[in-house]
């Protein structure tokens, strides 16, 4: 169960039992009131055990102005806004001046999608606390959300005016650009997409002469080498960890082929064939030792993983054993049935290979939170050439350009063959390479896919077309996100201004390489992002003003 989940069951009170607490504290002040207004009563031998009990049975259930700002908090960080809003509320009555409880009532407005009472109450706050710049950086975020970006770098430069801490530096640089220097790999006439790194090079996927090819380059930009020549497309290349290697898919588009794994030496030499099924298998991805692949299939119906010998041996399926835990706190078992049937794809192994982390999606719409896809075989066959969730989502069919968005099923160049109504969502899932301990570590109604481990296995990152709140849908362009190997701590570290995605660390640890597309006129090409350089204080004053 995750952490989430706990809180939100620990923190669960109902409407009934706020209103006892409600009228608990009210009676203790009347109470305290004719008291002391009444002479009369002012016998205090008498009412001195009353006043004792009702002061008590305040402290006791906590509902002092400062109980309820604490608890409104938690509310808030367990995801429960309209409760949050609702102690945030009984805190300013007690008193109006509290910033705290103004600030954490704007926040909890924000996360709720009322962005004009969340500016109201951070307005409020700023009078109160001038001096606190996490108020004005929450203004900021919310008219920048808005759309009103000049008012919002008004607040940013005021805020970068007052501090220089490192985590207002790096939520401004998120919020208006990159967190890290970043620099484009592959020449800007190149459509290059899916990287892989590895011994100082970088492997990657290029659209030329109308068709998918495999390439290496090195990290600086330099040798730039083609390796295959053919007229299938070859794409998702995974280098070995001793860089001597090519894993990748190929496919024949002109024919009625299916997405096969093939592999080959890094100077495109001694090319072979590693499945042969009917079905469509993707995503290869090299164990540390290199000495095991894991992918993707469907051969079995749904999309699943799978491990095989380097040399296309021992091809055998993940089986999760014992249960994982759900959105909603309930349990699922090994097929994960109370969940619908999720599909699991794009697999990578933790560099002590004993974990590997992947993604899994499935269909949520209008007729039920996991309702089956509903697609006839004959629909999918006049769908050709279509986008194949198992083997590339949400990323690029080497058929078409066109990226899957959450409202869709099937994209095709011509056609949306969505059922309508449904979102496609995607999570990221960590578990042992025996199908022991399979955790869920997404928690967003968002595609959240292509995850691959740090090289200490410390970090994860991924990419997600999660909202700027980072808390559900919205119109972002899928961005590079990290988060820790447990889950916490998730932060985006692209722009959402553009497209970002298919990260992957360099081996030293320092630097992600990325698939992006910086304006719709831009071709797809391959970025560096440099961990060692954030922008500092000095360069995001420059960004926001244009300079």
């Amino acid at each position: 169960m995750n952490r989430l989940t706990k809180t939100n069951r620990k923190l669960k009170t109902s409407v009934n039992e706020m209103n006892s607490l409600r009228y608990i504290n009210q009676s203790f002040y009347n109470v305290l009131e004719l008291i002391f207004s009444d002479e009369k009563a002012l016998n205090m031998n008498r009412l001195y055990p009353t006043v004792v009990i009702f002061i008590l049975l305040g402290l006791i259930c906590g509902c002092g102005e400062d109980s309820w700002t604490k608890k409104g908090k938690e509310f808030l960080a367990a995801g429960d806004y309209n409760s949050a809003i609702w102690y945030l509320q009984q805190a300013i009555d007690a008193k109006p001046t509290n910033a705290e409880a103004h600030y954490q009532l704007g926040l909890a407005y924000h996360h709720s999608g009322q962005n004009q009472a969340a500016i109201k109450s951070l307005r409020t706050a700023a009078k109160l606390a001038p001096e606190r710049s996490e108020i004005q950086l929450a203004l900021g975020e919310i008219y920048l959300e808005m759309g009103h970006r000049k008012l919002a770098e008004t607040f940013f430069l005021n805020v970068l005016q007052e501090s220089d801490s490192k985590d207002v530096l790096q939520k401004i640089a998120r919020l208006t650009g990159n967190v890290y220097h970043t620099t484009r790999l592959t020449p800007d006439y190149v459509r290059a997409y899916g990287p892989s790194t590895s011994a100082g090079r970088v492997a990657f996927t290029a659209y030329v002469d109308d068709n998918n090819e495999i390439y290496v380059i090195d990290i600086d930009g330099k040798n730039k080498k083609r390796l295959t020549f053919n007229d299938t497309n070859d794409y998702s290349p995974c280098l070995s960890p001793d860089g001597t290697k090519i894993v990748y898919v190929s496919f024949m588009r002109w024919r009625n082929s299916n997405d096969e794994i093939h592999i080959m030496d890094v100077d495109g030499k001694n090319k072979k064939r590693l499945t042969f099924n009917v079905h469509s298998d993707g995503n290869p991805t090299f164990s540390a030792d290199g000495k095991l692949i894991a992918f993707d299939s469907n051969r079995d119906g749904n999309s699943a993983i799978y491990i095989m010998d380097a040399d296309g041996k021992n091809q055998r399926k993940l089986i999760f054993t014992g249960k994982t835990s759900s959105e909603d706190g309930s349990t699922a078992d090994a097929e994960n049935r109370s969940m619908g049937n999720l599909r699991y794809y794009a697999p990578s192994f933790s560099p002590d290979g004993s974990r590997i982390v992947f993604a899994g999606y499935y269909i949520e719409g209008s007729k039920g939170r996991n309702a089956e896809f509903g697609m006839r075989n004959s629909e999918l066959r006049k769908a050709r050439p279509l986008v194949f969730f198992a083997s590339i989502l949400p990323s690029f069919h080497p058929s078409i350009s066109l990226q899957l968005s959450n409202n869709l099923g099937v994209e095709t160049n011509s056609s949306n063959h969505a059922p309508s109504g449904y979102n496609v969502v995607s999570q990221i899932y960590v578990v042992d390479v025996d199908g022991k301990n399979l955790r869920q570590l997404t928690n967003v109604s968002a595609i959240n896919s292509n995850p691959s481990f740090s090289t200490d296995g410390k970090k994860i990152v991924f990419d997600s077309n999660r909202n700027p709140r980072g808390d559900e849908f919205g119109e972002s362009n899928s961005g590079i996100h990290i988060m820790d190997a447990d889950g916490e701590n998730q932060m985006r570290l692209t722009s959402d201004e553009y497209i970002s995605m298919e990260p992957v660390f360099t081996p030293d640890g320092k630097k992600i390489v990325f698939t992006g597309q910086k304006t719709d006129s831009d071709n797809l090409g391959i970025y560096i992002m440099d961990l060692e350089r954030p922008y500092t204080r000095e360069e995001l004053i420059k960004r926001l003003r244009g300079i």
